[in-house]
């Protein structure tokens, strides 16, 4: 198996605005860190990888228990994504996650980030594989 291979087994498909409901929600689960909303993202026996090579969380209770334990601090970040392409049950889907500095005046970070997502006939994610990549802060006065 490469890095981007999903599982063979699938669900019936998604559109484009179910995919887009679910990333907003999943940016306002990652927002709010309540448990509820993160698992509500998530089918039972779902598996997140936050990078394409590693094993990532294998079931939604542990998927919930990962986000918590890597709790970001209240309004430090703006996140959004897109689905860019839709296939059945399968998306590609990109973002953007801009760090803010603590008086929210600049940003200190901004990664750029594609999903692999791979749904159920419920619209939850069965399986979620991250790309994540630092992107150079132009310096302002250079």
């Amino acid at each position: 198996m490469t890095a981007y291979d999903l599982s063979p087994e699938g669900g019936a498909g998604m559109n484009r605005q179910q995919v887009q409901d679910w990333l907003n929600r999943y940016v306002t689960a990652w927002e709010k860190y309540d448990p509820a909303q993160i698992g509500d993202l998530f089918t039972d026996g779902a598996r997140y990888r936050y990078r394409p090579h590693d094993q990532g969380v294998a079931g939604r209770r542990d998927i919930v228990r990962e986000w918590m334990s890597h709790r970001t601090p209240d309004m430090s970040y703006l996140a959004s994504y897109k689905p860019i392409a839709v296939d059945g049950d399968t998306v590609v889907a990109v973002g953007q996650v801009r760090y803010l500095t603590d008086d929210q005046t600049a940003i200190y970070q901004l990664y750029n980030s594609l999903f692999i997502l791979r749904f159920a006939d419920d619209g939850r994610c069965d399986e979620l594989v991250e790309w994540f990549m630092l992107q150079p802060i132009a310096d302002e006065g250079g």
